[in-house]
């Protein structure tokens, strides 16, 4: 007989509990919830990352918004490039223009192509810090509204061949939008 009250108040109060917890939000219910069809996901080192990148580029018609901390990449350069003699306007926003001379071709390349570029003003960093003066370790470019490409993968050799990184692709306008608004934000208070 003990051993049916045990179990019965164990059956009790595993009832009360199921019926006292809150009810688990499902995504589908959610307006705020966020979802995509098609994700890619991509890892480096040498699996053509750089190419999938220029890819993407290539499918831009209007815009083409870039945040980067480090750029050495030639062929995602020229892609750019080619993006702007089609007509796309095309921005890059860098931490510290200028500021690393191992960058400075690709740079050079990008200006004189008539690509914006704009960097950090971040004279001190930790005063900066709290302000969108501080360090733009951002890596991300968003394609017409439409495609997000986003990670840990500069723009850079070491990170196509040498480096362990990531690259996520989301093609969704409401995500890109985000990171678009983002961009907008660094652009205007460098």
């Amino acid at each position: 007989m003990k051993f049916f009250f045990k179990y019965l108040i164990t059956i009790l109060v595993v009832f009360f509990l199921i019926g006292c917890s809150e009810e688990i939000k499902e995504p589908n219910n959610d307006p705020e919830w966020i979802k995509t069809d098609s994700i890619t996901v991509l890892f480096s080192p040498k699996n053509g990352i750089d190419d999938i990148i220029s890819s993407y580029i290539n499918l831009a018609q209007k815009t083409i918004n870039v945040a980067i901390y480090d750029f050495t990449n030639s062929r995602i350069s020229n892609s750019l490039i080619i993006a702007k003699k089609r007509g796309v306007n095309v921005r890059v926003y860098i931490e510290n223009k200028g500021m690393q001379e191992y960058e400075a071709e690709i740079y050079d390349a990008l200006e004189s192509n008539g690509i914006e570029i704009q960097g950090t003003n971040a004279s001190n960093w930790s005063e900066n810090v709290d302000s969108y003066r501080a360090i733009m370790h951002n890596k991300f470019i968003t394609i017409d509204g439409k495609y997000l490409i986003n990670g840990s993968y500069n723009f850079t050799d070491n990170a196509e061949s040498n480096n362990r990184e990531n690259v996520v692709i989301i093609p969704n306008e409401k995500i890109t939008k985000i990171y678009d608004d983002e961009f907008e934000r660094y652009w205007d208070n460098p």
